[in-house]
């Protein structure tokens, strides 16, 4: 049952978008951030503005890897996985028409969920630091 609900929810486009785009969107605005506070003396000291905008990338994806590792490995220990944002609302037991949807059942099954998305940020903090590297030479 547990297999259906997951089928049910299916792929959580929405948070996998967030999980892919939200550092490197805070990235391209903390370098613009940079170089209006600086006068530009922070792009010419990171190697141009493409080596600043993968930094920042590179740290946006590895606070983010390590923000949701934390989670899932707080959850582990405590025995149990807190609703993620983007999962549904637990139905009520009493409601006798539909089955409770548990998130706690279901949570390990959806993708992502918070073990994939440390996986996918560090990944994208690691392709950021290989693209770093080629950039600066």
């Amino acid at each position: 049952m547990m297999y259906e609900q997951a089928i049910q929810l299916g792929l959580q486009r929405r948070a996998l978008a967030a999980v892919l785009t939200v550092p490197l969107m805070l990235a391209i605005l903390l370098a613009g951030m940079a170089q209006s506070l600086s006068g530009g003396q922070v792009i010419l000291a990171a190697g141009g503005p493409l080596a600043l905008v993968l930094e920042l990338a590179c740290l946006c994806y590895g606070v983010a890897a390590a923000i949701h590792a934390i989670h899932g490995i707080l959850d582990h220990i405590q025995g149990r996985m807190t609703r993620l944002r983007w999962l549904p609302e637990p139905v009520d037991e009493d409601d006798e028409e539909e089955e409770p949807v548990i998130a706690e059942s279901v949570a390990w099954l959806m993708f992502p969920n918070h073990l994939d998305c440390a996986v996918l940020a560090g990944g994208l903090a690691l392709a950021a630091s290989q693209m770093l590297s080629l950039v600066a030479g």
